[in-house]
């Protein structure tokens, strides 16, 4: 797994059986972060956006008016997505919109930021997309929640934060995490084994089996500080412009 889509959606509603696509935004990106794609589009969904859904996410009907139909912004991001990883952040209900338009999207698998979190990041007290990004320091890259294109954005500097945290844990630490976490959701089973390589971690690391007093939320926060991608320079600062 070298190409990964982190994505979002907003919708004019919760069902997908009543309501419809506003916007879909996808970030392409390969697993050192690296920007390599972008995909963003108003959707219009064919009938007023209720009231209460543009009191929570600024899209109104005057946006959306000439944009695409559903099925034509759906075909459009699957030709942007190609075979690439799908990464989003409680994606299944994104998923479960995308799929009653295209079935060639139903069970596809994802890697969840939010399950993963919850792993990697532990003992947090909300594990909503803004929530994570302002805890790993991220939320600069934030500049408009609950639009598509600034959501998928914040997604994939999240998903590499999660990937460097796993990757500079000892072997012996993600050994327990799978012992521990086999049923965990969001795609962990395939984030161990095809997203994570490296075993390394920094000599100054506290040596946790060793002190034995750091309790197992401390010792990955000591990770996340030191190796958190939130921290670096980019080559990309978001979907400025985009909207």
């Amino acid at each position: 797994m070298d190409v990964f889509v982190a994505f979002d959606i907003e919708t004019s509603g919760l069902d997908p059986k009543t309501a419809q696509i506003t916007e879909i935004a996808a970030y392409k990106f390969d697993r050192h972060g690296n920007e390599i794609g972008r995909f963003s589009t108003l959707v219009n969904p064919g009938h007023p956006i209720p009231k209460m859904v543009r009191s929570k996410i600024p899209i109104s009907d005057r946006m959306v008016a000439n944009a695409p139909t559903p099925a034509e912004a759906v075909a459009a991001f699957k030709a942007f997505a190609g075979d690439a990883s799908f990464v989003g952040h409680n994606c299944d209900f994104d998923l479960n919109f995308i799929s009653a338009i295209d079935k060639s999207f139903a069970g596809r698998e994802l890697l969840d930021t939010m399950h993963l979190a919850r792993v990697l990041l532990p003992g947090r007290q909300s594990y909503t997309l803004i929530n994570v990004a302002k805890d790993q320091g991220l939320d600069r890259f934030h500049s408009r929640p609950h639009r598509a294109w600034s959501d998928a954005f914040v997604t994939a500097k999240i998903f590499t934060v999660l990937v460097n945290v796993a990757e500079h844990m000892p072997a012996t630490e993600l050994a327990n995490l799978r012992a521990t976490k086999g049923a965990a959701g969001g795609g962990w089973g395939t984030f161990l084994n095809k997203v994570v390589r490296g075993k390394g971690v920094d000599a100054s690391a506290p040596d946790k089996s060793a002190h034995g007093k750091m309790s197992d939320e401390n010792y990955v926060a000591w990770f996340t500080r030191q190796f958190s991608w939130g921290q670096r320079s980019g080559p990309s600062t978001g979907f400025s412009g985009l909207e």
